[in-house]
């Protein structure tokens, strides 16, 4: 089959060569929306590890306050358990 539609080209063979173009059509459309997915999924990534990164980094500093606050807390028992017994 050749690229050229005549006019003595047969239907069948012009259904083809217009399935071709529409195929070849829809190729340079995914190409074109593959750079926008790639960046988007890049961007997605890219706050998800931002995201967890700040969680642990939040995790770890409350944690570490939580530790504070209840080793202030038993001080301050122990202080007061030992004015009571004098």
């Amino acid at each position: 089959m050749s690229n050229d539609v005549t006019m003595k080209t047969t239907k069948k063979e012009m259904l083809e060569f217009i399935n071709k173009l529409q195929k070849e059509l829809e190729e340079k459309e995914k190409n074109k929306l593959n750079p926008e997915k790639v960046k988007e999924e890049t961007r997605k990534v890219t706050t998800v590890k931002n995201a967890d990164e700040t969680l642990e980094s939040s995790l770890s500093v409350d944690i570490h306050t939580l530790k504070l606050s209840i080793n202030r807390e038993l001080t301050s028992l122990s202080d007061k358990i030992e004015a009571e017994a004098i």
